[in-house]
């Protein structure tokens, strides 16, 4: 089975939970598929963690990808949202010189522009489950990619390289230790 069609086999059963369970066994019933495909993301060669600590940032919109049942189809389709966060995120962000004011702002205001997800994010490919608005779907924004992407053109943040193949938000690395290193450096608490 091709990993689009694993994803989408995914996405599907979780849209049917979703559908199907009542408020008060939806987190469990999630989490119970979830603990049976044998990784850490349902998303196929996601090598992060799906994590129950993350949060809506209302400071900036995006878009998501949303899977849903209707007249017992699954379709897709994409909605204006805000992205999610994890905390290493805003507390590098707002430490950033160029741009993402916002981000310092929300520092400021000991980050009220973020209220806490009750659902599961992981920041690897953007795959989100909403137990309160009863989502599942695909995130556009914030997350990390280190699989599967490749831009030339583009430089390294931390050491310069041209070739990239890791993406922390806005911006794209050779790899993952040079992406680890520049948040580090940022991040004085060392998330």
């Amino acid at each position: 089975m091709r990993r689009g069609q694993e994803r989408q086999i995914i996405l599907e059963d979780l849209a049917e939970i979703i559908n199907c369970s009542e408020d008060s066994n939806l987190r469990s019933n999630v989490l119970r598929y979830l603990s049976k495909l044998d990784r850490l993301c349902p998303s196929p060669n996601c090598e992060h963690v799906v994590n129950e600590e993350s949060f809506v940032c209302l400071a900036y919109g995006t878009q998501q990808q949303i899977m849903y049942i209707e007249d017992q189809v699954t379709k897709t389709r994409e909605i204006d949202s805000n992205p999610f966060v994890i905390p290493m995120f805003c507390s590098v962000f707002c430490q950033l010189d160029e741009g993402k004011e916002t981000c310092k702002s929300c520092r400021d205001r000991d980050f009220g522009y973020r209220v806490k997800l009750n659902g599961l994010y992981c920041h690897g490919c953007g795959f989100f489950l909403d137990y309160d608005q009863r989502r599942v779907g695909y995130s556009k924004e914030w997350t990390t990619i280190t699989r599967n992407t490749t831009k030339l053109g583009i430089s390294c943040k931390q050491c310069g390289t041209q070739v990239v193949s890791a993406k922390f938000g806005d911006y794209w690395f050779c790899n993952a230790e040079c992406m680890r290193k520049w948040c580090i450096s940022l991040d004085p608490a060392g998330h």
